[in-house]
């Protein structure tokens, strides 16, 4: 069940029917699969629509700058963690945490809270995704080398990427995660602009 937007955010806000109608590229199969992503993951049944515009025109960045590159040159890319909105989020949060970190992981744009604040406070706009029979070095590679991208998350080859956009400020910030004995992610290498090419270059 959706949540009204607070006071103070009707002016950006949009109706949940007249979403696809603004944002045509969330109509189209890869934005769908941007917003729908959960569906078969968890049983969430409630609606998973950015109400912000700003979040709007970050996911529709994240679809051009981003998606659609990768589908033309490299393949369909399967989305494991797409859009969140806020109620979203709080299922997640109650039922799936694990590896999940809303307040900065960019996943809901800039979507807001029941306190009317910005979940994320980098804004932007983020997904998890792979490509059916390729190393997701090479996708971390084309993207580094190629395409406008605020941070990427490479956890091995075998793994989804997380890959995010900004709408102002794209810090092409690359950072590679290990995995301890104990099967805990930690920060490994990590580099930003030009060098992130030379880092991802050497996956």
């Amino acid at each position: 069940m959706s949540v009204s937007p607070k006071k103070g955010v009707a002016d950006s806000a949009q109706p949940i029917d007249a979403v696809t109608k603004t944002c045509p590229l969330l109509s189209e199969p890869l934005g769908r699969a941007l917003i729908e992503w959960h569906t078969t993951k968890h049983s969430f049944t409630g609606d998973n629509l950015p109400l912000i515009k700003t979040s709007q025109q970050a996911l529709e960045k994240l679809l051009y700058t981003i998606l659609i590159p990768v589908q033309r040159v490299i393949g369909q890319p399967k989305i494991t963690y797409g859009f969140t909105t806020f109620e979203l989020k709080k299922y997640i949060q109650k039922n799936a945490p694990k590896g999940t970190a809303p307040e900065l992981d960019q996943h809901s744009a800039f979507e807001v809270n029941s306190k009317n604040n910005q979940i994320c406070s980098r804004g932007g706009a983020a997904c998890d995704f792979y490509v059916d029979e390729i190393p997701s070095s090479k996708i971390v590679c084309f993207i580094a080398q190629t395409l406008e991208y605020d941070r990427i998350y490479f956890y091995g080859d075998d793994k989804p990427i997380h890959v995010s956009i900004h709408l102002t400020d794209s810090l092409r910030h690359l950072q590679i995660m290990k995995m301890s004995q104990t099967n805990r992610r930690y920060p490994g290498a990590k580099a930003y602009g030009d060098k992130a090419i030379q880092l991802a270059e050497t996956l």
